[in-house]
């Protein structure tokens, strides 16, 4: 269920992009950034409050995961901020390209 639930955002932000033509735009970066932290604050708060582990602030998860190649608890929360940021900033750089080559000179 989970790869399903996942396959559905990705196909989601595809039927958005293309299907409506909403598009990524440079004020998007702040904002999901922004709303990312948002999240991660939210749930760090919840694993605190609960005792629990959404998003793996408490623990690394115990299976193998992409964390493993990542520093050992604490470090790997801003390296994985640090990597979420370079995300989004890759995943612009295709609308990035395309503006500047529509753009009258």
């Amino acid at each position: 269920m989970r790869l399903g639930g996942h396959a559905a955002i990705v196909a989601g932000v595809i039927y958005l992009t293309f299907g409506t033509r909403l598009r990524q735009v440079p004020a998007s970066i702040p904002r999901v950034i922004g709303w990312t932290l948002i999240y991660a604050a939210a749930a760090s708060l919840t694993d605190w409050t609960l005792g629990t582990n959404y998003g793996f602030f408490r623990a690394k998860p115990s299976h193998a995961t992409f964390f493993d190649l990542l520093s050992a608890w604490p470090y790997y929360i801003p390296e994985t901020i640090a990597l979420g940021i370079a995300a989004a900033l890759l995943l612009y750089l295709p609308w990035f390209v395309i503006d500047r080559m529509r753009k009258p000179v």
